[in-house]
């Protein structure tokens, strides 16, 4: 109520909540986070994560964990982009993985193509990255996207792309991969 009167405003709205919350607890993390989230980082990334430039933002974070993934050696050769994948590597064991991400549902053209994808032989093994509920095609594996794993990817992203990641940072990448279906 002090904040929301501070501000001059009659209502208390949700900047104003989020606001007394970061200003109360500076050090509060998000429970059940991989890449551990400060809250004020998350009030962020939450509102973003709602907006049609989000698939943009999750497309770039997943290929920054690739590039982050193959630096460490999780995963071997990082090639090429494919027009219909976001990710395109050899595993440790040498088979082609591509990874895809469909996260809105006017997305039936792009799902066409990844499932001529999958039964091609561009990719050994296909890994669909989605929020949305949708029929596996052959050879493919379906990852569910939810809020959480999509604020932890682009926290992480913004972090690789401010060159921020600390060798802890490396560890939760790591298992945010294994999450992913990555590695």
């Amino acid at each position: 109520m002090e904040k929301s009167e501070e501000s001059g405003l009659d209502k208390i709205d949700e900047n104003v909540i989020d606001d007394a919350i970061k200003q109360t607890y500076p050090g509060l993390k998000v429970r059940g986070s991989i890449m551990d989230i400060p809250i004020s980082d998350f009030i962020a990334i939450r509102k973003i994560c709602n907006e049609p430039s989000s698939e943009k933002d999750l497309k770039e974070a997943v290929h920054n964990l690739a590039n982050l993934v193959h630096e460490m050696g999780g995963i071997c050769k990082l090639e090429k982009q494919n027009l219909s994948l976001d990710a395109l590597y050899q595993d440790s064991f040498g088979a082609k993985v591509g990874v895809a991400i469909i996260t809105n549902s006017n997305n039936d053209h792009n799902i066409d193509q990844i499932s001529n994808i999958s039964k091609s032989a561009v990719v050994d093994k296909l890994v669909i990255l989605t929020s949305q509920k949708i029929q596996s095609p052959y050879n493919a594996t379906i990852v569910n996207v939810d809020k959480s794993k999509m604020i932890d990817l682009i926290y992480f992203n913004n972090k690789y792309i401010g060159k921020k990641i600390a060798e802890s940072d490396n560890e939760r990448a790591e298992i945010l991969a294994k999450t992913l279906c990555i590695i």
